[in-house]
């Protein structure tokens, strides 16, 4: 068996190589979404191509249990499409400009307004958050109906594992989804005091880790023919993901304080300006003496703070000893930590059979917290 461990540029491989199936696949079945400026921010985020670990790792969970990758390829589209209309929705919210390395959906059709339709500034703000609210509508809709449904009309996957996923997606993860992002809006309008830890994680399991929690289950169920939650493949393959997924939202706020730009592909800074209470924000303070209290404050949900004064928050949070912090808290989702009472998502996987697809799984959740981007 490959060592996959720490070969950063194996597993980029492995992923890469099912981004572009995944991709292949979703634009080989473009429906003809009206009018133009639909069809333009639906094929947006698409046609910048994500990092595709959410679909990447249910086709891993369909082979580590002796399935077929290719009869859960309809699955990874939906799952892809899925998590673009909640990114959609969530540049909208967090008044973000780009991702990528292209504008926001709300970003360009406010443009779009302004310059084509000469659009005042308010109405054309307002059309642009308007375009992408819908644009999350339709690829939600067509990530569960265009995709999810041909797992039994293109593989022949047993309907009830088809219908029984749908539910799972389009009902309990939406309406999960839907509250972590609600607690990360309202969470950043409490002081900080009166929100612990174990809030923001369970905020960031919600935005983020049932999402990837679903894969697991997804591509296991798939993988084994049968719709079977309990199974203990399911069940361990779950947990995997629903760590590994923790533990992506953790690594994601630490590189959105130091990650550089370019690279990421997004604003830097944004949960700054916007007042996120990030676990390093949380560390911070915890730390922090009653003068940087007052600083942080001061910046904190400023929309209009300086690259000066936002360097200097980072720079505090770093010698704080909050960035650190957070990237082993990150770490210990993937390998535990007994102190924390975290198992860890390598430990779920223990109960698998020795197999190359265990060795990429082991490495991909590697990759959640050593990735940069």
């Amino acid at each position: 068996m490959v060592n996959y461990h720490s070969n950063k540029e194996i597993i980029t491989k492995e992923i890469g190589d099912r981004r572009k199936i995944i991709y292949d696949y979703i634009f080989e079945n473009i429906q003809k979404f009206r009018p133009d400026d639909i069809y333009e921010s639906v094929m947006l985020y698409p046609g910048s191509s994500g990092k595709s670990l959410r679909p990447s790792v249910l086709l891993l969970c369909c082979g580590a249990v002796g399935g077929d990758e290719k009869t859960a390829l309809p699955a990874a589209a939906a799952v892809e499409l899925f998590h673009t209309w909640t990114l959609v929705h969530d540049d909208w919210i967090d008044r973000d400009s780009f991702r990528r390395g292209v504008p926001t959906v709300h970003s360009l059709m406010k443009e779009k307004a302004l310059e084509t339709y000469k659009f005042d500034q308010d109405e054309a703000e307002h059309y642009g958050g308007t375009i992408s609210m819908l644009t999350g509508d339709v690829q939600q809709g067509w990530s569960i109906g265009g995709f999810m449904t041909n797992l039994s009309l293109e593989h022949s996957v047993d309907p009830m594992i088809t219908l029984n996923l749908i539910k799972k997606l389009a009902l309990e993860i939406n309406i999960q989804i839907v509250e972590g992002e609600t607690l990360d809006v309202l969470y950043s309008k409490k002081p900080i005091n009166e929100i612990s830890e174990e809030n923001i994680i369970m905020m960031l399991y919600l935005k983020t880790g049932v999402l990837y929690q679903f894969c697991g289950e997804a591509g296991a169920v798939i993988g084994l023919k049968r719709y079977e939650p309990e199974n203990e493949y399911v069940q361990s393959l779950s947990e995997f993901t629903k760590h590994c997924g923790i533990a992506f939202q953790i690594q994601d706020d630490v590189i959105g304080v130091v990650g550089n730009e370019t690279v990421v592909g997004k604003p830097r800074w944004s949960d700054i300006k916007e007042g996120k209470r990030t676990i390093i924000l949380w560390k911070a303070y915890q730390e922090a003496n009653s003068k940087q209290i007052k600083f942080l404050e001061s910046i904190l949900g400023n929309q209009h703070a300086t690259t000066e004064e936002l360097q200097s928050v980072e720079d505090l949070f770093i010698d704080l000893g909050a960035v650190d912090y957070t990237k082993e808290l990150a770490k210990a989702y993937i390998v535990g930590d007994r102190n924390r009472s975290i198992k860890g998502a390598l430990n779920y996987l223990d109960v698998l059979p020795d197999s190359n697809y265990k060795d990429i799984l082991k490495a991909w959740a590697y990759y959640m917290i050593e990735r940069d981007f």
